[in-house]
């Protein structure tokens, strides 16, 4: 049989991929049940094989990936869309358990690439405004508390505060802890504002140890002034 097959090669091959083309269904099938009853003795081989071939197997998929790239990229897109929601459960998990981990790497690279991505944020303005501004809209509607804590960062960054730290779930924090109440007049109201105790305007940090809830009538009143100062002049120095 050997020696049949070593003297006509190039012929048995060319039978073998006629009958497998002509019988692609019952390939398909053959092969699903003959994984189905083997699966874990498969998954251990190829984990056994991949381990002891590691680098060669990487540095082989990775030629074969530069001399295809339409193909890869095709195999990843069909890929993706049969894992979607895998993919999405395992994110999710990463994300939970890394959110420290992520945020600070995320920091990082906004202090790096502040100008390009201001640039990008530009260009996608310019390019997608209406789809923006109602995303945008929507987003304040059903977030307004990370809305005013980003309102808030940014004015406290335009002031150039030493110490921009303060973030919405510390908001949320200090407004239980003051029991919804302005921290000046001690009333009870439906919109708190952030008000520092020590200015920003004055070199004062926008972090939870300067932030108190204030209404706006108390707030607009104190403007610049410290919490000292502004006691002071609503008491009459007493």
């Amino acid at each position: 049989m050997n020696s049949y097959y070593y003297e006509h090669k190039e012929k048995c091959r060319a039978l073998n991929a006629r009958w497998r083309a002509e019988h692609k269904e019952e390939q398909k099938i053959h092969h699903a049940q003959y994984y189905a009853e083997h699966r874990e003795e498969i998954k251990q081989r190829r984990a056994k094989q991949y381990a002891e071939n590691r680098e060669e197997m990487l540095a082989r998929t990775k030629r074969w990936q530069a001399a295809h790239p339409e193909e890869t990229k095709l195999s990843r897109d069909r890929s993706r869309a049969r894992r979607k929601e895998h993919i999405k459960i395992v994110v999710a998990r990463y994300r939970a358990k890394n959110r420290t981990l992520i945020r600070e790497k995320q920091r990082r690279y906004e202090q790096a690439n502040r100008a390009k991505l201001k640039e990008q944020n530009a260009q996608r303005w310019q390019r997608d405004r209406e789809t923006m501004s109602a995303y945008s809209a929507q987003r304040r509607r059903e977030h307004p508390e990370i809305h005013v804590a980003i309102e808030a960062r940014r004015r406290a960054v335009k002031a150039k505060s030493p110490i921009n730290d303060f973030t919405a779930a510390q908001w949320k924090q200090i407004k239980r802890m003051h029991h919804y109440t302005c921290f000046y007049c001690l009333k009870q109201q439906k919109r708190l504002t952030h008000d520092h105790m020590i200015p920003l305007s004055r070199g004062g940090n926008h972090t939870i140890d300067n932030i108190v809830p204030a209404c706006c009538s108390c707030n607009g009143e104190k403007g610049t002034m410290t919490v000292q100062e502004f006691f002071d002049y609503v008491t009459g120095g007493w």
